[in-house]
């Protein structure tokens, strides 16, 4: 699905950037709340220990964090891969299996519109915080 976000106070792919740490991690993903997210109604991606590193949600709960669609990789890491489509999924859980997928909540309101009512919903947002 698409998404958009209203800022916070600073600018997230700025702070996405300056959370990189190669010798850390492979992959970092800009992560939204799953709770408090315009738009999302599903049950989460993600879990973060307080290192930032990421794990998957666990069966039968909410995970805290969805994956906002904006990432950093490490570009070997793509390296020996087919040139067909592929999830990005298999990434994820390959770099979870090391250690290395690390994550960064976002600043601000994340935006979900994957459907027609989210659309109203992110518009309604919107209007709001213009206010």
């Amino acid at each position: 699905g698409l998404s958009d976000l209203i800022e916070g106070v600073s600018a997230n792919l700025p702070s996405l950037a300056r959370s990189w740490d190669g010798e850390r991690m492979d992959g970092l993903l800009l992560l939204a709340p799953t709770v408090g997210s315009v738009g999302y109604a599903g049950v989460g991606d993600f879990e973060m220990a307080g290192d930032g590193r990421l794990s998957r949600r666990r069966e039968r709960t909410v995970a805290p964090f969805v994956y906002a669609g904006v990432a950093i990789f490490k570009p070997e890491i793509f390296a020996n891969r087919p040139m067909a489509p592929f999830s990005l999924n298999r990434v994820f859980d390959e770099l979870i299996g090391k250690g290395r997928l690390h994550g960064v909540r976002l600043e601000g309101t994340w935006l979900h519109v994957g459907t027609p009512e989210a659309i109203r919903q992110a518009e309604r947002t919107i209007q709001l915080s213009a206010e």
